[in-house]
């Protein structure tokens, strides 16, 4: 298909599509390569009310050795559109000043100096076309090619350094953590939940309860009337350390303890969750992690009139 029919094609559809989606299928339609197509902006003026692609047309570059390219054309600000028209073009008199000849000199310098400042960042337009059209065409193949995979190059990326085993499902739940960490750090009524989505266990948080072993180191107390709280009165007894949160993590089949190891050689979903508390717990918070045993159970056979182990009997 030539361009001039995607053109026509294009222009008998009632979605209006995206001059970005445009260029992707004009790529992977194999008519030009990625590279040849430029996304060219034509200003604000007749955006309103219009489609945003109005042409797709082939142009030849100044050099006869070069391959044609498309050009997109699409009704959307450049950046000459979008700067101040003051930083372009200012009068060089006052208005009180200003006679028709005057006026019209002013016109063709303002229409020269916006033609000037278009041209000089066409390049930069060109490069955030190809850009947004990367991203699509990126987008595009997350979404409809199954064997993508894309969100292990997205992880790499974002956690280049993290040597953790982890699994593809583990990977999926820390990069949706990523994104809203911002929400979740301090928040201890998030945390265990996406605790619970990264480690596929149960957790839950419990403020510890600590004993107060300080004296006041006098000989003689201040009446109550007369003393001051943290120096001659101390609290004592047990209460709650903000400081200090014990992590219940469990109940733990058999086969998943070993990976909850918490000494040398430390276990694989030990060391995420240790990950998991430098990310989202408050630096001043000590952590203790309390792991529960699922509860073994037997079932006996009861069509016998003894059991045997392994056959009507199973631990």
């Amino acid at each position: 298909m030539e361009i001039y029919e995607v053109a026509e094609t294009l222009l008998k559809l009632k979605p209006d599509l995206r001059a970005e989606t445009v260029a992707r299928e004009i790529a992977e339609a194999a008519i030009q390569t990625p590279e040849n197509i430029l996304l060219a902006p034509v200003g604000a003026f007749n955006r309103s009310g219009s489609r945003d692609v109005t042409a797709i047309t082939d142009e030849n570059r100044d050099s006869d050795l070069q391959m044609p390219y498309t050009k997109v054309r699409m009704t959307r600000e450049g950046i000459s559109d979008m700067l101040p028209p003051g930083m372009i073009f200012q009068p060089t008199i006052s208005r009180s000043e200003r006679s028709t000849e005057v006026v019209l000199e002013d016109i063709d310098d303002y229409e020269t100096g916006i033609s000037q400042a278009r041209t000089f960042f066409s390049p930069f337009d060109i490069e955030f076309g190809r850009q947004r059209m990367a991203l699509e065409m990126h987008e595009h193949h997350s979404v409809v090619n199954p064997f993508a995979y894309y969100h292990d190059t997205l992880f790499d990326y974002l956690w280049p350094d993290l040597d953790l085993q982890l699994s593809p499902e583990q990977k999926e739940a820390i990069l949706e953590l990523t994104i809203h960490a911002h929400l979740i750090v301090g928040n201890m009524q998030a945390c265990p939940v996406y605790f619970e989505k990264v480690l596929g266990q149960k957790v839950s948080f419990d403020t510890s309860q600590q004993k107060s072993e300080h004296s006041v180191g006098m000989d003689f107390l201040q009446p109550l009337g007369k003393g001051t709280l943290g120096v001659d009165w101390i609290l004592h007894g047990k209460y709650n350390n903000p400081d200090h949160i014990n992590i219940r993590v469990g109940p733990v089949a058999d086969s998943g303890l070993y990976d909850f190891r918490s000494h040398e050689p430390y276990g694989k979903q030990y060391r995420t969750l240790t990950f998991l508390c430098d990310l989202l717990l408050p630096a001043e918070i000590s952590w203790d992690m309390l792991l529960i045993a699922e509860k073994g159970f037997f079932t006996i056979n009861k069509t016998r009139e003894t059991g045997v182990l392994g056959y009507s009997t199973i631990l």
